[in-house]
């Protein structure tokens, strides 16, 4: 993928060249007709090398698809396409898989969480920016729990609502992902520990108006149960949190607005 910068600034079919703009990105990206065929990827020996790079990099988004979707990551918690620099963290911990062969490497995040911890899913405005009293997270493997903070939070002094919404409310989601490992059977990458990969639960708050206060919470949540003791040396507890702004709908009730709310990954355990 090619960024296009300098005065030319247009979208379209340019002979063999297709430019167009990206939700996130200021440039336009530029991309190429032409290239290999399927078929040619699929079997010619010339295209061994490119074979692996699919593999792995259909690793690298399997991972940050299963983030996104057990800890709820949606186009109302990010505000832009946060998928490519969480693909791109994938990467970086796929490329640390000294175990196993190019094409076949997976993603050891159980020994790599440091490099998880503190992801922000914003870029105009991420968590720290708009949140001047932080959330406190502990997490207890033993006991599969995480307990959260909220500390008493003023709308007006302690937030900066960028969105201009006139509702807020905080999510906390807590969820176990397992490491990767690439299957050549099923051709796909799969957890290795498929029986906790994926749980989940969280907290939702009341919605607040917007200028008002959100009391101090003490919040427990755990998956013990639904873990049943299964939790291996694989597995990983993320907690993300995320603060809502809203506005009320057609039902006279708050609801959730696209693009007005801040995620971060408080800890990965």
């Amino acid at each position: 993928m090619a960024k296009l910068k300098g005065i030319l600034n247009i979208t379209g079919k340019l002979e063999d060249l297709s430019l167009y703009k990206m939700r996130g990105v200021d440039d336009i990206i530029v991309r190429r007709k032409g290239g290999p065929t399927k078929n040619m990827i699929k079997k010619s020996e010339s295209c061994v090398r490119i074979r692996e790079n699919n593999t792995e990099f259909s690793t690298c988004s399997s991972m940050g698809s299963e983030i996104r979707y057990h800890l709820q990551i949606t186009s109302n918690s990010s505000d832009y396409n946060s998928s490519g620099r969480l693909n791109g963290l994938m990467m970086q911990i796929l490329k640390k898989d000294d175990q196993n062969d190019r094409g076949q490497r997976g993603i050891c995040l159980s020994k790599n969480r440091t490099m998880l911890d503190g992801f922000d899913f914003g870029k105009m405005n991420n968590f720290n920016n708009v949140v001047k009293k932080l959330p406190e997270v502990k997490l207890n493997r033993e006991q599969v729990t995480a307990q959260i903070y909220i500390p008493e939070t003023d709308g007006e002094n302690h937030l900066y609502n960028f969105s201009g919404k006139s509702w807020m409310q905080y999510k906390v989601q807590f969820t176990i992902i397992s490491d990767m490992k690439y299957d050549p059977q099923r051709e796909k990458a799969v957890p290795l520990n498929e029986s906790c990969h994926g749980l989940n639960t969280s907290f939702v708050s009341e919605w607040i108006p917007a200028k008002g206060v959100i009391p101090d919470q003490k919040i427990t949540l755990c998956l013990a149960d639904k873990a049943g003791g299964k939790l291996s040396d694989n597995d990983s507890l993320l907690v993300a949190v995320t603060l809502n702004y809203g506005d009320v709908g057609a039902d006279g009730m708050p609801h959730e607005v696209k693009y007005a709310a801040v995620t971060r990954i408080f800890t990965v355990g």
